[in-house]
């Protein structure tokens, strides 16, 4: 009976702590829309090293999981003019993220050019 109810702590511990860290990075994240569209690469650099020294996490570990505005958020950059984080962006995420984003890419011919370079 003792060993059930310290599995089922060990449990119900194991997901407050889950909760917990998504909560944590959700606001670790929060700014990111106002950052990409004011086009600061300065700041979403700070945030982007800010997650990846608390979470462990690289960009591309969350990137899918981000929408400003029902776009990406590479879309949302190019959408706002923001060329100067796009660019950053294009560099943080792998060959094969860019060519998924590049398959859907209504924006500009500048932006398409961003990832079309990275993919080759």
């Amino acid at each position: 009976m003792k060993k059930v109810l310290t599995a089922v702590s060990l449990a119900a511990l194991l997901v407050s702590f889950e909760a917990t860290a998504q909560s944590s990075i959700e606001q670790d994240l929060s700014s990111i829309c106002e950052i990409v569209s004011a086009d600061d690469k300065s700041q979403l650099r700070r945030k982007l090293n800010k997650v990846k020294s608390k979470h462990s996490l690289k960009f591309a570990d969350y990137y899918d999981g981000i929408t400003c505005g029902n776009n990406s958020l590479m879309m949302y950059a190019d959408n706002n003019g923001s060329l100067d984080v796009l660019e950053l962006m294009t560099k943080k995420v792998s060959r094969v993220m860019a060519a998924k984003e590049l398959e859907s890419w209504s924006g500009s011919a500048i932006g398409r050019g961003l990832l079309e370079e990275r993919v080759h």
